[in-house]
């Protein structure tokens, strides 16, 4: 064993020019360095831990590639409280009704409202608006949470009963979208898309949730007044704030 030598902004065998040298080299890592197969702490040679003694027949074999972010090691009771947060944040996700990737189901001001789960951006498509579609006659007679689907040609006009108000059975929720509400300075819009190719037992036409502007994780997602009770405007509601609750 002898003390290496510096050159060229690393460590070398101080007779790497001339026999009986060998093929030491090491360079600097700002992280600790691997244990190579030798149990010697590894160098950095093009991007990868190698062995320090190189491949001149007295070291290993050992490579591996750089991780400069390794990954903290972290104990078993901040592991055990990580897991018991996200259980309680989901659990109280879908207390109020169902969730997607982006909407969740929570008390608002008057009723049910939907908020963002994560930022939402401007004309993203953020939920679908289910529920029975029935026709307009006679099946429409609470309009609160009725979605009037434009009719084309001399189709009759139908509603989606977002809510389940006018339905003759049980509706399950499934779509947090439906559960949107109202507000004369929305955020969201609702929008009719069109299904290409959709055949003779599938829908036309599917009534889908935008964000009109970035929303931000957390907050309130609301419709223009006129989206629900057939298009007609409802007195309006208290709008003191809304967008700032989270």
């Amino acid at each position: 064993r002898r003390p290496a030598l510096w050159a060229f902004q690393r460590w070398w065998c101080a007779q790497y020019k001339q026999p009986p040298g060998c093929s030491f080299e090491h360079m600097p890592s700002p992280i600790p360095p691997p244990l190579c197969t030798c149990n010697q702490p590894a160098t950095m040679v093009r991007s990868r831990w190698c062995c320090a003694a190189g491949d001149g027949g007295e070291g290993c074999a050992f490579e591996l590639p750089i991780d400069e972010e390794r990954s903290e090691l972290l104990n078993h009771a901040r592991l055990h409280a990580d897991a018991c947060i996200g259980t309680a944040a989901m659990l109280s996700a879908v207390a109020h009704g169902p969730l997607n990737g982006f909407l969740f189901v929570a008390p608002a001001r008057e009723e049910l409202g939907v908020f963002a789960r994560q930022k939402l951006r401007s004309g993203q498509a953020i939920g679908e608006l289910g529920g029975p579609r029935l026709p307009v006659h006679p099946f429409l007679r609470y309009t609160d949470r009725a979605v009037v689907i434009p009719a084309s040609g001399a189709n009759e006009p139908v509603f989606i009963d977002t809510g389940g108000a006018n339905s003759p059975f049980h509706v399950p929720r499934l779509h947090p979208a439906s559960s949107v509400g109202c507000a004369g300075n929305p955020n969201a819009r609702i929008e009719k898309w069109t299904v290409q190719d959709a055949g003779a037992t599938e829908l036309g036409e599917r009534m889908w949730l935008v964000a009109s502007e970035d929303i931000e994780a957390g907050a309130e997602v609301r419709v223009d007044l006129k989206a629900f009770d057939g298009g007609y405007k409802r007195p309006r509601p208290r709008d003191d704030g809304w967008r700032r609750v989270r």
